[in-house]
């Protein structure tokens, strides 16, 4: 079973630039993947340089937001549940939280062997 970690999401992202931003480690926050969508590399690059466009496979796991989501957001135990994408043969990528429309929700970027707090 996979274990959670942490990384520093940022809420509608337009590209993995957007990402890259400094922050303090207290602001990261634990997440869970549930999925990996590997690209090819020509489409991982297309989807890195634009987050705002409607692409089949975050569509696809739209079931990831529901109406609760939100709500439990708040809450303080809440962990939610991401698609990594990356390119293919790669482990590093970014963390999507997809909306219930299929658009990136919430990102984050991601790097396999990233240190995270143990809980």
């Amino acid at each position: 079973m996979e274990t959670t970690r942490q990384a520093f999401f940022i809420n509608k992202p337009r590209a993995i630039t957007d990402l890259m931003s400094p922050h303090f480690l207290d602001d990261e926050e634990e997440f869970f993947i549930s999925q990996r969508i590997e690209l090819r590399p020509i489409d991982y690059e297309n989807f890195i340089t634009d987050f705002l466009v409607e692409r089949d496979y975050i569509e696809s796991a739209a079931y990831l937001d529901d109406e609760q989501n939100d709500k439990r957001y708040e809450e303080q135990n809440y962990v939610p549940k991401c698609l990594l994408i990356s390119k293919t043969g790669n482990t590093d990528g970014v963390l999507v939280i997809p909306n219930k429309n299929g658009y990136i929700k919430r990102a984050a970027y991601f790097v396999e062997n990233m240190l995270s707090n143990p809980a």
